[in-house]
């Protein structure tokens, strides 16, 4: 397990796949996987599209973050499929692409 000591693009990118420890209030670190990870960065994504495009509505915002996200496959869990699947949901959001589309799809 690594900590991050930063929250430098090179050192996240990085980290990518890996098992890392987040720091948490007081210091502590806490291991979580899943949507508790996903959610916070996903919604922050979500801001940035809408930033970008302000006259988007909410089903643009989420049309973009689905389609734009990477599709993720661990050949490993049966239930890991390319699309749409129960381990990865649409997979992993990419910030920058959503943000271009966003900027595309202005009036």
């Amino acid at each position: 397990m690594t900590a991050v000591p930063t929250t430098t693009v090179p050192i996240i990118r990085a980290q990518l796949g890996n098992t890392v420890r987040v720091g948490i209030r007081g210091g502590d670190y806490s291991y979580s996987t899943g949507t508790s990870m996903a959610t916070p960065h996903v919604s922050a994504v979500a801001a940035l599209v809408w930033s970008a495009n302000s006259q988007l509505t909410n089903a643009d915002v989420r049309r973009i973050l689905e389609s734009t996200a990477e599709d993720l496959v661990d050949s490993g869990a049966p239930e890991s499929h390319e699309g749409k699947d129960v381990v990865f949901g649409y997979g992993l959001v990419q910030a920058k692409a959503a943000v271009d589309q966003a900027i595309r799809e202005r009036k």
